[in-house]
């Protein structure tokens, strides 16, 4: 089994492999759609609750404030 921890493997394999393109080596349109689905909107999502969480806090904050003499 290759070493790839091993900077000589890979060192050798590009050497061997020179001018050889490999399918895995897409651009961002290619991934787009995927890294939106699974990464941005995820995020975005968290990003969402975190802000509900905030405006309630500050909310009952008010109401409390609102209620004391």
């Amino acid at each position: 089994m290759p070493n790839y921890g091993d900077i000589a493997y890979w060192n050798k394999r590009y050497k061997e492999q020179a001018g050889t393109t490999y399918d895995w080596l897409l651009n961002y349109e290619h991934f787009r759609d995927i890294i939106k689905q699974y990464v941005l909107k995820p995020k975005l999502e968290k990003k969402l609750e975190d802000l509900e969480k905030k405006h309630k806090k500050l909310s009952d904050q008010a109401d409390t404030q609102k209620n004391t003499p």
